[in-house]
């Protein structure tokens, strides 16, 4: 009687089951047949029939859509354990806001069933509902986000492409094996991210980044076809078209960036756009840069007045700036067209010692501008990234014109407030300071580095690193002394007391004074003493 149960049977031992027969109804088309013998199965338990009868009324095979009696015979299955038929009741009720959480709770149940596609489905509802708030979130929310992105993960190496494609682009691109796996499945824009990996290794491969951002224009990436003609000009890559890279990219949307890497009629295509959005003011500038570039349909009467600085930001932008008044002075202003802030400038020969710590150099005998683009959300200055912190460009008068001669992110190395000056001299300046690299889950991570600038280059070498939990520890702003003792503290949030490091900087030498620290047994703070090599620093040639 229990095998009669489990298969359907009208009686026990004769005949074809009644799952059979509704698949042969299926297969000569007859749905409504189909249906009937699927939910005579159901109702004797075969589960594999409940999950085929929810699909007939959800599809309106055999009789009308009705997703709502889906429901029924899909929850049964998945109170019987079966991952699809939980999958596709998820499906419906994702579908209706206040059946989010249960949604989220019958992919998590398939994703544990063993269903790859709906761990991923699960994850992502967990990670969309915490992203922007994970900070505030509580502490079961925060683990709950940890375990989503964990079954990401294993999804991904499950060989599910949306699960390693998911993986990417949430972390924008910095698991590179993951944007490797769901480019390899045909995801372009993670073969960009994967390009990206390549180019900031310390060797970067142009070879592999360059075959890798070709697919990804091929597939549609705009920001793949953009740095392909941007590294294509500096020699980076071989065999590369700029102009076509750049109209490729205008086609694909983004007709901005195309006209600031030299293609006019991108410039006209852009100016149009935002003519129709009504944005007279951007769409002008656009407007002027075609006509410079000799497109005559762009061009009516323009101002004529010329000065360095609008030079200047010409060749920074790569398009005409945007001129505008400052409402706290009324002075007048210049900003790039992408870059909502103006830009702050100088024209000094010797640029001063802060602008040095920057990765400004100074190069003697040559009329130089540092200029500081702060806060330019998403402007393109590297050629290799896209960055979301300002960027310091140093630009040089050669042949009597201005040309762009290096970039420099501000935030590698970062000289903040926590940096302080160990040494000045000799053209070469040793800075110390905390590089945090940000906290995620409540867990946060830094490291405690040696930075020298030199006329020729930036290196860093790292003296400490640690992993600790936000809530219950911080570390101090670094501080240095007359005798040159250089002190930083490991302060608990929740009692007394305070873990202390101090070093000691004599001549080119960094000491170990003291350590409380790495001898600590305390929980949620791990730290460990480095002595690395120096090395040339993450920035940009």
């Amino acid at each position: 009687m229990v095998l009669c149960i489990l298969s359907g049977c009208e009686t026990f031992g004769s005949g074809p089951t009644l799952e059979t027969k509704a698949r042969r109804a299926e297969a000569e088309r007859r749905p409504a047949d189909a249906l009937r013998l699927y939910t005579r199965a159901c109702g004797k338990g075969v589960l594999s029939s409940c999950l085929r009868q929810g699909q007939l009324l959800a599809e309106g095979l055999g009789t009308e859509k009705n997703e709502a009696e889906a429901m029924k015979p899909w929850l049964r299955a998945c109170d019987g354990q079966v991952a699809e038929a939980c999958a596709a009741a998820a499906s419906v009720l994702a579908r209706m806001p206040e059946e989010v959480k249960r949604a989220q709770a019958l992919d998590k149940k398939a994703c544990g069933l063993g269903r790859q596609a709906s761990c991923v489905e699960w994850a992502l509802r967990v990670i969309n509902a915490l992203e922007g708030t994970l900070n505030e979130a509580p502490m079961a929310d925060k683990e709950e986000y940890g375990r989503a992105f964990s079954a990401l993960r294993d999804a991904c190496g499950a060989g599910e492409s949306r699960g390693c494609e998911l993986v990417c682009t949430k972390m924008e691109g910095r698991d590179a094996d993951a944007c490797r796996a769901a480019c390899d499945k045909g995801a372009t824009r993670t073969c960009h991210f994967a390009a990206q990996s390549y180019l900031s290794q310390e060797k970067r491969d142009f070879k592999q980044a360059q075959a890798l951002e070709e697919r990804a224009c091929e597939g549609g990436e705009p920001e793949a076809c953009l740095t392909l003609a941007r590294l294509g000009r500096r020699g980076w890559f071989k065999g590369v078209k700029p102009a076509v890279l750049a109209k490729r990219a205008c086609e694909l949307g983004d007709c901005a960036a195309a006209c600031e890497l030299g293609d006019a009629q991108a410039c006209d295509t852009e100016a149009r756009r935002l003519a129709a959005k009504g944005d007279a003011e951007v769409s002008k500038a656009y407007a002027v840069t075609a006509c410079r570039r000799g497109l005559a349909s762009s061009c009516s009467e323009q101002d004529a007045e010329e000065d360095a600085r609008v030079e200047w930001m010409r060749v920074v932008c790569g398009v005409e700036p945007l001129r505008n008044s400052s409402e706290v002075s009324g002075h007048e202003r210049l900003s790039c067209p992408r870059c909502p802030l103006s830009f702050i400038g100088n024209d000094a020969r010797a640029p001063s010692l802060g602008e040095v710590a920057e990765g400004s150099f100074v190069e003697p005998a040559r009329q130089e501008a540092f200029i500081a683009l702060d806060g330019c959300e998403g402007y393109e200055f590297s050629g290799s990234s896209r960055g979301t912190f300002g960027r310091r460009v140093l630009l040089a008068e050669v042949d009597g014109q201005w040309k762009l001669v290096r970039y420099y992110p501000t935030n590698a190395p970062s000289f903040m407030e926590g940096a302080v000056l160990l040494r000045t001299v000799d053209g070469t300046d040793v800075f110390f300071s905390d590089e945090g690299s940000g906290c995620r889950m409540g867990g946060c991570s830094t490291a405690l580095t040696l930075t020298r600038v030199t006329k020729q280059r930036i290196e860093q070498r790292v003296v400490l690193t640690s992993d600790y939990d936000e809530e219950r520890w911080s570390w101090s702003t670094p501080t240095v002394g007359d005798d040159g003792t250089v002190r930083v503290m490991l302060l608990p949030q929740q009692e007394e007391g305070e873990y202390i490091v101090e070093w000691k900087w004599e001549g080119d030498t960094l000491s170990l004074q003291r350590d409380d620290v790495t001898t600590s047994k305390q929980r949620g703070a791990r730290t460990k003493l480095v002595d690395r090599d120096w090395r040339p620093a993450p920035s940009f040639d």
